[in-house]
């Protein structure tokens, strides 16, 4: 019988015949030591079709490799995720340091495209304490013929007001209006001069808390859209967020989302923005969320709305 015992006893210094470890002639298989490495041949088949043997198994290991090297990949995005997970979690229950608010934060408020203060009321209240307390004389003052519209302030501070402010202060009359919850698509809106406004009425009349008489020329922008923008600044004492007409939200801020009148609810609504503004966000996911919801809310008009699609 043929064995690579006889194999080598015959030929002992032949290089092939060494390399043979054992022959098994009932499965016809031969194992020999090739480049340092041990592999087994078989010697019914030819070369060609040994070399292909090893061929698909070399692509089998191929693809099992490429298949472990996408599941390591794969695990460790997962503890990175989870790691992240567990640090979001530690830094938000973390205390927040909160920030003091400016006094015109009881108001809705803005800044216009050229930085000048737009205030305009909440309420009845309001109104009457932003016109009796806030009003100065280089302000302009807008309002809406219809109930349930706030007085809005442009406060110039003597400098002069551009067309853009004067739009973007109407824009807020009108989007804050009892016209939004009418689901109105735009309203006309009014501005006056400062000491166009009164609390003095007629003789025999009467004034509510927070209506006020003005006196002169009305100067009319019609048809203003109702439009609101909130979005979110980044300043150095933390996050503000900031809502207002569209022009002047996003001439402060890139970060931010339209409103226009719709049928979701203010809390709906303002999950939602929160929402997309933490996926848009770059490096500031954790503060936006930790941002107060009622933040949000407190810019969205009553009646609810949702977000403008173009």
């Amino acid at each position: 019988a043929l064995t690579a015992t006889s194999l080598q006893e015959r030929a002992p210094t032949e290089p092939l015949v060494k390399s043979i470890l054992s022959i098994d002639m009932t499965t016809g298989k031969v194992k020999v030591i090739l480049e340092g490495q041990e592999i087994e041949l078989d010697f019914r088949r030819s070369v060609f079709e040994n070399a292909n043997t090893y061929y698909e198994r070399a692509k089998d290991s191929i693809q099992k490799i490429k298949g472990i090297t996408k599941a390591i990949g794969e695990a460790k995005a997962k503890l990175e995720e989870l790691q992240s997970l567990v640090s979001f979690e530690e830094e938000k229950a973390s205390p927040e340091v909160t920030r003091e608010k400016m006094w015109y934060e009881k108001f809705y408020w803005t800044k216009s495209k050229d930085c000048f203060l737009i205030l305009g009321g909440r309420d009845a209240v309001s109104n009457e304490l932003l016109i009796k307390k806030h009003m100065e004389s280089s302000d302009f003052v807008f309002h809406a013929d219809v109930a349930g519209a706030p007085f809005v302030l442009l406060k110039t501070m003597g400098g002069q007001a551009s067309d853009e402010d004067i739009f973007e202060a109407a824009q807020m009359a009108a989007s804050y209006s009892s016209a939004w919850k009418a689901k109105s698509a735009s309203l006309d809106v009014y501005w006056v001069r400062a000491e166009q406004v009164s609390k003095k009425a007629p003789t025999g009349e009467y004034l509510t808390r927070g209506a006020f008489m003005i006196r002169g020329k009305k100067n009319y922008i019609q048809n203003v859209p109702l439009r609101v923008s909130i979005g979110i600044l980044n300043e150095e004492d933390g996050l503000r967020v900031v809502g207002g007409p569209s022009g002047a939200v996003r001439s402060q801020t890139s970060l931010a989302m339209d409103i226009v009148p719709g049928r979701l609810p203010s809390g709906t609504l303002a999950k939602e923005i929160l929402r997309r503004l933490t996926a848009q966000s770059r490096g500031l996911q954790l503060k936006i969320y930790k941002a107060s919801l009622d933040d949000v809310q407190r810019f969205i008009p009553s009646g609810g709305g949702e977000l403008a699609t173009s």
